[in-house]
Formats: C-alpha cells, sequence, structure tokens
C-alpha cells in the first residue's frame, strides 16, 4: 500500500498566434510559336509569435548582470592558484539570463516580422517538331510557424511532490502504518493515498507555478537548451531544373535533365557556453591525465551559501535556488568553471543561421504512354547531396560539410501497367467466350525500385591508417556479422576475455605504429614498454577520453546501409456483371520478392555488436486482397 512516489503538475496553457501573410502574381507569354516564358512573384510576410498572455521565455540577454554576480565572482577569486592560473578571477564574468516576453523591457512577441520577395520564372523552347527544352528557377522560404515552433513556458508550470519516507522505509510520511492500530486491524490502517498532499503550514496544498517571478535567474544553472534568437532567419533556398525532352515515335518521350538546389540559413544549435578548444586533448592518443583533470572537482562558488543576502532581498529566488542542485551542490565540475557563462550550464542558442545544404542530380527517364495493352516509365536518378549543419566540436566556430543521411547517389525506378492480351477486344482468344471470359480481364502493375543505402553516423575513433575508404566493403563482402572492416579499428573489439586477449594484442600490433606504442607505455608510467602495451593492454586505450577534439568524420559517402531493391506488385481481374455493373478483384504484394533491408550497423565502438547490423529497416512480404463492386 506505499507507493514509490507522489505528485502532481499544475500546468498553465498556450495560446499562439503566428499571422502570415501572402500574396502571388503570376503570367504566362508566348514571346514567338517557339517559346513560352513563365514569370512569377510572390511575397510573404511573417509575423511574429505571440502568447497572448506573455506566457513565455524570450530569447536570452548575453549581458544581463544577475543577483548572484557579484557574490559567485568573489567566491571564485578565492580558489585555489591552479584554477586561477587558467582562468584569473577577473576574467570570470557570471552574466546573461533569460528574460520573460513583456517583462524587464522584453518585447511582447518571441521573434521578429520578415518579409521575402520570391521570385519565380520558366521558360519552354521548342528546338524542333519532337525536341524540347525546358527549365525554371524558382526562390522558397521555409516558415517558422507556432505548429513548428513553439514557445518555452518554464515556470508556468509546477510539480508537487510529498516526501515518501524519511529514513529509508522505517517510517512513512503521512501514516499510520506501523502503529499498533494498523496493526490490529487492517481497516484502521491510513495509507498515504488517504490524504496524499495534505495542508502544510502555510494552509496550502500545492506548489503554484511562479509565472515569471523568478526573472533572469529562472533557468540559471539548469541549462537552457535550446533557447530562441530573436533575430533567426528563416531558411532560404534556391531551385533549378534545366532539361531537353524527345519524342520517340508516337508513344514514348526520353528526358534527360539536370536538377539543383541552394539551401542557406538552416538553423542549426551553438553552444554558447563551450569550453574553449585550448583545454581540450589532441592527437592519436587517448589522453586520461585531461579528462580526469577537466572532470575533477573544485568548491562550488556558486554554492546557495554565498547569496545568503537574497533570504532577505528576494526570498522567492532564494528559496528556488534551494531546490536547485546547480546551488546546492558544495562541489562543481572543474571544467564548468572555464567555460564562458558558467552559470549557464549548457547554454545553446538553437537558431543560429550557419547551416547550409547543396543538393544536385541527373536524370534520365523514359515514358511510354499507355497503348496496346501496357505503360511504363523509367527512371535513373544520380544525386549528391551535402550539408553543413554539424559541428565536429563544441568550441567550433564553423560547420563541416558532409552527406546527408538520406541521400541515395544511385536510384533505379520502374514503375508499369500490363494487361493480358487475352479475351473479348485482345490479341488472343477473343472469339472464344467461355475461355476468354476465363483468362481474359487481367492486369499486372508494378513499381521497381533499387537505390543506394543510407549513410551513418560514426564515433569519435582512433584510425592509424590514413586511408578511411578501407573500412568499407564490397557489396558481396558485406555480412550482418561485419558491414564494415571494423578490425581495422584498434579501439573495438567484441570479446576482451582471457581466451581472446592474445588475438586483440596480436592485430593492435599490426595496426597501431610502434611509435605509438611506445608512447602509450610512456602514458602508462610503466618502466617495461612491452608490459604496458601488450600484456595489460585495453581497447579502451585506443579510444579518445572525454575532451579530446574530434579526430575521426562523422559521416562517410562511401559507408553507407544496404540499398533498397524492391518489387511492389499488383494483380487486379475485373467481371463484367451487366453493362453497368462490374466486379474487381486486387491482390497487392509489397515487397513481392521478400527482399529484407536491413538497418545501419552499430557504431558504438565500445559495444560488443559494434559493425554488426542487429535489425531491418523494412521488414518482410506483406499481401493486401481487395474485393470492390462498382454500379
Amino acid at each position: 500500500g506505499v507507493p514509490t512516489s507522489i505528485s502532481i503538475d499544475t500546468n498553465d496553457s498556450a495560446y499562439l498566434t503566428n499571422k502570415f501573410y501572402g500574396v502571388y502574381v503570376q503570367d504566362d507569354w508566348k514571346l514567338s510559336p517557339k517559346l513560352t516564358l513563365n514569370l512569377g512573384m510572390r511575397y510573404e510576410l511573417e509575423g511574429s509569435f505571440h502568447e497572448r498572455f506573455n506566457r513565455g521565455l524570450y530569447g536570452f540577454d548575453l549581458n544581463a548582470t544577475l543577483p548572484i554576480t557579484a557574490g559567485a565572482q568573489a567566491a571564485y577569486a578565492n580558489l585555489p592558484a591552479s584554477i586561477l592560473a587558467l582562468r584569473p578571477a577577473s576574467d570570470f564574468v557570471v552574466k546573461g539570463g533569460n528574460l520573460y516576453l513583456g517583462k524587464d523591457g522584453a518585447p511582447t512577441s518571441i521573434n521578429k516580422a520578415q518579409g521575402a520577395w520570391m521570385p519565380r520564372v520558366g521558360f519552354a523552347y521548342q528546338l524542333n517538331d519532337k525536341t524540347v527544352l525546358r527549365g525554371g528557377y524558382g526562390l522558397f522560404f521555409d516558415t517558422n510557424n507556432v505548429i513548428e515552433n513553439g514557445v518555452d513556458q518554464s515556470g508556468y508550470s509546477r510539480s508537487t511532490g510529498t516526501p515518501i519516507t524519511n529514513d529509508n522505509g522505517l517510517t512513512f510520511t503521512n501514516t499510520n502504518l506501523t502503529s499498533a492500530a494498523c496493526k490490529a486491524s487492517l481497516s484502521a490502517c491510513v495509507t498515504l493515498l488517504a490524504d496524499p498532499f495534505p495542508v502544510r503550514a502555510d494552509g496550502t496544498r500545492f506548489d503554484k507555478p511562479l509565472g515569471n517571478a523568478l526573472g533572469l535567474m529562472a533557468l540559471q544553472g539548469r541549462g537552457l537548451n535550446p533557447y530562441l534568437d530573436r533575430d533567426w532567419e528563416r531558411a532560404r533556398q534556391h531551385r533549378f531544373r534545366l532539361g531537353v525532352q524527345r519524342q520517340i515515335g508516337t508513344t514514348m518521350v526520353a528526358e534527360i535533365a539536370v536538377l539543383g538546389s541552394r539551401t542557406d540559413q538552416i538553423q542549426v544549435n551553438k553552444r554558447i557556453d563551450y569550453l574553449p578548444g585550448k583545454y581540450w586533448a589532441t592527437g592519436m592518443i587517448r589522453n586520461n591525465t585531461i579528462a580526469n583533470d577537466l572532470n575533477s572537482t573544485l568548491t562550488n562558488p556558486f554554492n546557495i551559501s554565498n547569496f545568503a543576502a537574497l533570504a532577505t532581498t528576494n526570498p522567492v529566488i532564494y528559496a528556488d535556488m534551494q531546490t536547485n542542485g546547480f546551488f546546492t551542490n558544495t562541489n562543481i565540475a572543474k571544467h564548468t568553471l572555464l567555460r564562458p557563462y558558467p552559470n549557464g550550464n549548457n547554454l545553446v542558442n538553437g537558431r543560429d543561421p550557419g547551416g547550409e545544404q547543396i543538393y544536385n542530380h541527373l536524370e534520365a527517364t523514359l515514358t511510354k504512354r499507355f497503348s496496346k495493352g501496357y505503360a511504363f516509365q523509367a527512371s535513373y536518378l544520380w544525386s549528391s547531396n551535402i550539408e553543413k549543419v554539424f559541428r565536429e566540436n563544441e568550441f567550433d566556430e564553423g560547420l563541416v560539410w558532409r552527406p546527408t543521411n538520406n541521400s541515395a547517389p544511385h536510384n533505379l525506378n520502374v514503375n508499369f501497367i500490363y494487361e493480358l492480351p487475352f479475351g473479348k477486344g485482345k490479341q488472343f482468344l477473343s472469339g472464344n467466350k467461355w475461355l476468354g471470359a476465363l483468362v481474359g480481364g487481367w492486369q499486372v502493375g508494378g513499381i521497381y525500385n533499387k537505390m543506394s543505402g543510407r549513410a551513418y553516423d560514426l564515433g569519435n575513433w582512433f584510425n592509424y591508417s590514413s586511408d578511411w575508404r578501407a573500412l568499407a566493403k564490397s557489396t558481396g563482402d558485406q555480412t550482418v556479422d561485419a558491414w564494415f572492416n571494423w578490425q581495422l579499428l584498434p579501439g573495438a573489439t567484441r570479446d576482451y576475455s582471457a581466451s581472446n586477449r592474445a588475438a586483440y594484442e596480436a592485430r593492435i600490433r599490426t595496426i597501431v605504429p610502434q611509435s605509438v606504442l611506445t608512447q602509450m607505455g610512456n602514458i602508462c608510467g610503466s618502466s617495461s614498454n612491452q608490459a604496458c602495451t601488450y600484456e595489460n593492454v585495453i581497447p579502451t586505450n585506443f579510444q579518445p577520453n572525454s575532451f579530446h577534439v574530434r579526430v575521426s568524420p562523422q559521416r562517410l559517402n562511401w559507408l553507407r546501409s544496404q540499398g533498397k531493391n524492391q518489387l511492389d506488385a499488383n494483380l487486379i481481374r475485373r467481371f463484367t456483371v451487366t453493362e453497368k455493373k462490374q466486379l474487381e478483384f486486387r491482390l497487392d504484394l509489397l515487397n513481392a520478392f521478400n527482399h529484407v533491408l536491413w538497418d545501419n550497423p552499430n557504431t558504438d565502438i565500445t559495444s560488443t555488436n559494434f559493425g554488426k547490423v542487429t535489425g531491418t529497416f523494412f521488414g518482410r512480404r506483406a499481401l493486401q486482397f481487395g474485393l470492390s463492386y462498382r454500379f
């Protein structure tokens, strides 16, 4: 009868509006018998986000002075000389806080209104009676609507919890479970459920949300990940296409075209309280010294004991700080004190418009209109899709290019319809009423798709070979047990048991340069390099520790999951009941050949499944039957 926890939430509501206006003008001009021009212009004005009662956060003031600024800076100045040598007290500035809509001079809108002109142009030019050249260009903008981007309402919801026990279960609060009366009769027992939220000394039962009462201090030490920058821009895309169409015979058209797009102002996350790069480990040897030092703890200058005056000057803020571990902890990680905005505790701008994407593709298509009982369209697509939305390290100002994880360099697609040539009006059995009725009226259709696999994310790995392509296997050599050559990475082992240790150490000798092993021996502190790097070697020694700059690419174009090879087919039979009534039977075979599509391999180098494929992305064949009556 004793629950493990009791809590209840008090949540406010949200009423967001975002006005959007658009106007569009377009027309066609036939400039000559062979040339047609299409021109258009669209103007959009996307208004700003408003919450009806200003119940929400507005951005972040990077320069705001806080009620804890003076106390925290004074406490930092009293820390040991070892930390002050790395960061002088004069450089330790505590500032910056979240704002609330409409409070302390903040606007009542989350973002600024944005207008945009979007021109469109297209043309078609007849080269001859069977050949047409077509092209077009357009400028497009994404939308920052309230469906995709909400409002942070920190402070407008609050949970009330009731302590269950204060002595590890010897007794339970607000109960008489250990009393003589309860032991004598179950009906006399009182559990927490009888009054889960008892009236407190101040006459209340529940903690009420504070709203915007905490002001700049609302999220201090709790992290603001991410906050919305008021000046965020809408993503912008330039898109173009140019193609040549050629008629072949009377029923077929062939086309070759190039298509591309350039997208910028893509919003990405940018950490504001990043640990500067000068403190990070570099090179291709695991550095435990730096990691241990940065993860060590010091006396917490943000401890609430340094802000006792707030109990009188601002009791609401002081009471909230007493519930926040960032202020109640006596110690704090060293790396936190070396960061800008150390009070942010993971401060992230979620709308840094630095992202870009480049897409290009070449397509060849052959289309046959329906005639003589069949139609088809076959197309081949080669594409390149790269993006710049990833920072290799939290302190990097710039982003790096990488293939997108949904790109498919090669894509073959064929769809077709074929009516079997039997029965009335067909090539065969047209005059045989009974046999034609039996085998006539059948239609087969399908979509066949063969495409490259998806690129997948990689970890931060030590690789002592300069040829990253060596990790890739040819398609015929890939297995679910070893999708790529994971053995080339010294930090990888699926089995480090005593029986397999000798084989692992032998592999290390072949892939790790002797100079690295020698340096590792020095790091291990052993007088015998042999003993340190061979008998006592472990996979962890060949993996970067925390606070180590990235040494491997995050995504490679030649490391991909299994490519798709799938046929979806259908079989249809129509029966004529009367002149105006038809019965149709349909069989759909999804993934008709039952080709299982494997998912991405495991890329956790510490896992015993590293390099293995342990699941499917698309499963087994599926059959659907349908029967319809038309009248």
